[in-house]
């Protein structure tokens, strides 16, 4: 992923998911959906709203769980992409963070940097898939500095679905498969 570092972007590796508990055992919260309330940033959020805690992380493609296949034995994850094959970014938060992480058979500690990325409702090729939310997806400079740079009460306008012509999916839903 990539922050701010002075004027500079620089590009960094960090785990996924910031802890939802900080204590022993934590479970991780890797989408921010709510980071914003009426009188400002979140109880949760609100440190890492401040602009040197925001990021970019680049992707490709996303997947989103098939709410259509869930329960039936046949669950199934569908692949959006940019319908024009260009990368993009998710909006993003990142933290330092000290604690344990790894798997429960081979649990490292140590200091780390986590990141979540921003969601929001989803656009209309999404939400028959995924009815409750889709990344925040930014495809220019002007939004990516926007999202890095500005106070949060300006850039938090950029937590918007994607348009509906942006995306296509990749991989075939089970109904189209069939």
């Amino acid at each position: 992923m990539f922050r701010l570092a002075g004027d500079d972007l620089e590009a960094v590796q960090m785990r996924w998911g910031f802890p939802k508990v900080e204590e022993k055992g934590a479970t991780w919260v890797t989408n921010a959906r709510h980071v914003m309330n009426k009188g400002g940033p979140s109880p949760y959020w609100g440190e890492w709203t401040n602009h040197e805690y925001r990021c970019l992380v680049p992707a490709t493609s996303f997947l989103e769980p098939d709410q259509r296949t869930v329960g039936t034995g046949a669950f199934r994850e569908v692949e959006f992409a940019r319908a024009d094959g260009l990368p993009f970014f998710f909006a993003g938060m990142w933290r330092p963070w000290t604690g344990t992480r790894g798997t429960k058979k081979d649990p490292v500690e140590g200091e780390r940097e986590l990141y979540t990325f921003l969601t929001t409702a989803p656009n209309a090729l999404v939400k028959p898939v995924h009815s409750k939310a889709m990344p925040v997806i930014l495809t220019n400079w002007e939004d990516t500095e926007a999202w890095l740079s500005e106070p949060i009460a300006d850039a938090i306008a950029l937590q918007r679905p994607a348009p509906d012509d942006l995306l296509k999916i990749v991989a075939p839903t089970p109904k189209e498969a069939a």
